[in-house]
């Protein structure tokens, strides 16, 4: 079952939001100070699930077809823009902040969610340990872990 960005990431934190102040500076426990060293476009280069029965089984978006532009301002807005290829693009706006590894997104048209991440360099990785994806099509997601590089 193809996933648009907005579903995925509104699906991120199943187990709970944190909501915090999208102009929040304050350092982080992943190296980033502040927005100011997120800020930039970013392609993701591995949007991946892995199956919680069975880590083996996976699924890389990126590999399939997808493809991700991510804009962090140092105002705290971002654009995201997901391409289908063929299918066409979906684009999300809003602000977002970061604190303690966590980075908590407010989409204008939509709910906050939450995220872990790290920043590596320039390697910027998002992570949920509760998500879910249909891995064998039966139209039934099960338990996953979501990873989702940028560089």
């Amino acid at each position: 079952m193809r996933k648009s960005l907005f579903t995925l990431i509104l699906t991120l934190l199943i187990g709970g939001m944190l909501f915090t102040n999208c102009k929040d500076k304050s350092t982080d426990s992943n190296g980033a100070d502040d927005l100011s060293s997120l800020s930039k476009t970013w392609t993701a280069t591995k949007y991946e699930y892995a199956s919680k029965a069975d880590p083996d089984t996976k699924v890389d978006l990126i590999q399939m077809g997808m493809s991700i532009q991510f804009t962090i301002n140092d105002d705290g807005t971002y654009t995201a823009v997901v391409s289908y290829g063929m299918a066409g693009q979906e684009t999300e706006t809003g602000t977002l902040s970061v604190a303690d590894g966590m980075m908590t997104f407010d989409p204008e048209d939509d709910e906050s969610y939450t995220v872990d991440y790290t920043l590596s360099g320039n390697t910027l990785t998002m992570t949920d340990e509760n998500e879910s994806y249909d891995f064998d099509g039966d139209e039934q997601e099960e338990p996953a872990v979501m990873t989702l590089v940028f560089q």
